[in-house]
């Protein structure tokens, strides 16, 4: 017979031979009347006189235990501190070690079995021990909801699902157990137990657990978190991927559309970065925190595209080069439009005409003199307050902007900052003028989504 079979009947009138042994040798045989009712469930409703009764007639025969030192000489227990009745967790001693057959055990006796045969077959006497002998953090692992899943699985008729949900913590085995009521909830504890992980600094264990989560739950904030993974550990594709599988889910997610652009940049996916920010304007409530974004992401698309603008000058490729600057342009201008929360350019309102602003090129001193300082002298001729500025300087002039509702941009190139104050300005309902010094008459502008104004007169 297996003599570790039910070691709980060591201290039971199954045992008589050995404890009688040991009780023949102990000084203090006095009953103890609040510890021998504990210990023994079947004495639990008896009162002072019964058990005085059976302690004479049935449990001397029976090798039973009377007193605390009694039990402390059986122990090799010389110190009673040494006696912690707090450090042992009953139910989850019974729950973790199902050989240990006695459910109806107290705390004493399972304490007692501890001392007995637990340390020394180094079992654990708690979840906090087990979580120390794992050198995993107690503070950390121990909140709310982690502490739920255990008491959880402590109660399961299931006498493993203890040791299941442990093996999840420790990341041992990865079990896919149903861990709570239902899916969403079962999948709500995966993901704690993986933030936990990844707040500890191991985003490994914390990955491997949220991928067991959405065996249960495709949930859009775990692939987000799962993008966020691979892209700080230097696998931008993959996390592209995870990105555009949580924006599936749920498209108003910030960090997943914001690190999708990021990603994309990484790869130096320009113009998949700019649609990628396109696609968010549509979504995203908050626009504004995106402005600085685009303006970096815009400004890579644009370097971009000029270098090839200059290989379809160098090669003579004007068909090509016309068609590249038309879209690099409206996509530009799109994005920008989207910014300021409109999708195309708003009617004209109620402007003010006598305040007139001129953001213009002064690369060429000829047309500074007859373009700019000459229109100026006729616009303020005709009664118009005019100011003018140099479009290189667009980022410091954005008072300027706000307070004028005529702007004419004259000769300044397709830059992102000034398609952006183009944008800005058709999208509030003012009145933007595009001019440049000489007609166009070629065939292959027909068809420019830009209208484009040649004028000497206002």
């Amino acid at each position: 017979m297996n003599k570790n079979k039910n070691k709980f009947a060591l201290f039971s009138r199954n045992s008589r031979k050995n404890n009688k042994i040991k009780l023949e040798n102990t000084k203090n045989s006095e009953v103890d009347f609040n510890f021998y009712r504990e210990y023994y469930s079947d004495l639990s409703e008896m009162t002072d006189k019964q058990l005085t009764s059976h302690w004479e007639t049935h449990g001397k025969l029976e090798g039973r235990i009377c007193s605390i030192l009694v039990l402390n000489e059986i122990l090799g227990i010389v110190n009673q501190s040494e006696l912690d009745m707090n450090l042992v967790d009953s139910d989850f001693y019974k729950a973790l070690y199902p050989d240990l057959q006695d459910d109806k055990a107290s705390q004493l006796k399972v304490t007692v079995h501890y001392y007995q045969y637990g340390k020394t077959e180094a079992r654990i006497p708690s979840y906090n021990a087990w979580l120390e002998s794992k050198e995993i953090d107690v503070k950390t692992f121990t909140d709310k909801k982690i502490l739920a899943a255990v008491t959880k699985a402590i109660s399961s008729p299931d006498k493993g699902q203890l040791q299941l949900l442990l093996d999840v913590i420790s990341t041992e085995k990865i079990h896919i157990i149903p861990l709570g009521k239902t899916e969403q909830k079962t999948a709500g504890i995966y993901k704690e137990i993986a933030k936990k992980w990844i707040l500890s600094g191991n985003k490994p264990k914390g990955m491997q657990l949220l991928r067991a989560a959405l065996v249960f739950v495709q949930d859009a904030d775990i692939y987000e978190s799962l993008g966020n993974y691979y892209l700080d550990e230097s696998h931008p594709k993959v996390a592209i991927n995870y990105y555009g599988q949580a924006l599936s889910l749920n498209p108003k997610l910030f960090w997943s559309s914001y690190n999708k652009v990021q990603a994309n940049l990484k790869l130096e996916n320009n113009s998949e970065a700019l649609e990628c920010l396109m696609t968010a304007l549509d979504n995203q409530a908050d626009k504004t925190q995106y402005i600085d974004f685009i303006n970096k992401v815009s400004t890579r698309y644009w370097q971009e595209k000029q270098a090839y603008s200059n290989l379809l000058v160098d090669i003579g490729n004007r068909e090509d080069l016309i068609e590249l600057n038309i879209t690099t342009t409206q996509l530009m201008n799109d994005v920008y439009m989207k910014v300021a929360g409109k999708m195309a350019n708003v009617s004209l309102g109620n402007i003010n005409t006598d305040r007139i602003l001129i953001v213009a090129d002064y690369h060429v001193s000829q047309c500074v003199r007859y373009r700019i300082d000459q229109k100026i002298e006729q616009l303020e001729l005709a009664g118009k307050d005019v100011k003018a500025i140099d479009w290189t300087k667009l980022s410091e002039s954005k008072a300027e902007l706000a307070t004028h509702d005529i702007i004419i941009f004259y000769r300044v190139p397709a830059t992102p900052e000034v398609i952006q104050a183009i944008a800005q300005t058709n999208a509030v309902g003012k009145l933007s003028i595009y001019e440049i010094d000489d007609l166009l008459f070629d065939s292959m502008y027909r068809g420019c989504k830009i209208n484009c104004v040649n004028t000497y007169c206002l």
